[in-house]
């Protein structure tokens, strides 16, 4: 989970740093500074006019201008690889802990609601997957913090289009169960 929001995070970062053509001047110069290598913190003011410090508050604030954005609907070729290929394994009573956790991780990553009334009853369901992964997942998916409240996921859920959602119909069952 932390390797992910890591990778997630420094991918943000560097999006902030380079979406002016200022920024990936800025940002091929830092990386081809020789100085960069044994002095970062040094080369990084130098070339971005601002240390980390400043930097991660300024990415912070620029994120949160941006808010959640709106939920939509995964292309055809991604639907069919979250409904046939992962939320299938992710159900699956009889798959490996460590692949239905996979299976949520990929789940998360991929970034669509749809599945989430399969991952939403895992809060409730002791002893299956972890509780902090279906969490963090649920989190990775709707840029929501609820935590373990089962209610205020499903009332999110609910909420979305019916195009960003009802995985279950598509593959003909109910993954709640």
């Amino acid at each position: 989970q932390r390797l992910q929001q890591f990778a997630h995070q420094a991918a943000s970062i560097v999006e902030y740093l380079v979406r002016d053509h200022p920024g990936r001047r800025a940002m091929g110069a830092f990386l081809t500074d020789r100085l960069a290598r044994s002095h970062p913190e040094a080369a990084f003011l130098r070339h971005f006019g601002r240390d980390e410090l400043a930097l991660l508050d300024d990415w912070r604030g620029w994120v949160a201008s941006r808010g959640i954005g709106p939920h939509l609907p995964p292309s055809s070729q991604h639907r069919e690889a979250i409904v046939g290929r992962v939320l299938p394994v992710l159900r699956d009573p009889g798959a490996s802990l460590e692949d239905r956790i996979l299976a949520l991780r990929s789940w998360a990553v991929e970034g669509h609601a749809i599945g989430a009334e399969g991952v939403i009853p895992l809060l409730d369901e002791p002893g299956t997957i972890p509780k902090e992964e279906a969490i963090w997942a649920l989190r990775m998916v709707s840029g929501m913090t609820w935590g373990d409240e089962p209610g205020r996921w499903r009332d999110w859920y609910k909420g979305l289009p019916d195009d960003c959602r009802n995985a279950s119909e598509l593959i003909g069952g109910d993954l709640s169960a």
